[in-house]
């Protein structure tokens, strides 16, 4: 098997501001980078290993919601999200701000 390789990015826009806030939170740019090897192509760990979460999720008691639903909520989200890192699929996420620079100090 020769080796697979994916690539996706995104945008996802800024939330919704709070009244007090007089500047938006800029926009946050997920990617992933994910490679195949020789047990299984980059689709389907992808693909198969989503599946699995989501059918683990669901039988486990983690996810209780019935009927067809979105990833959309921490119940669901968060735990899969830990799972698929496990599985070495890790979304990267940074933000770009334009503007002049500033120093933050912790």
């Amino acid at each position: 098997m020769g080796r697979t390789s994916i690539t996706q990015a995104g945008e996802f826009p800024p939330a919704t501001c709070l009244v007090s806030q007089k500047v938006p939170p800029p926009p946050i740019f997920p990617s992933l980078q994910l490679y195949g090897d020789e047990k299984m192509t980059a689709m389907s760990k992808t693909v198969g290993c989503t599946a699995a979460i989501g059918t683990r999720l669901v039988l486990d008691g983690t996810v209780d919601t019935k009927g067809l639903i979105l990833p959309l909520t921490k119940q669901i989200y968060e735990p899969a999200l830990d799972l698929l890192s496990e599985e070495g699929l890790v979304f990267k996420e940074s933000v770009h701000v334009e503007g002049p620079q500033i120093q933050i100090q912790a």
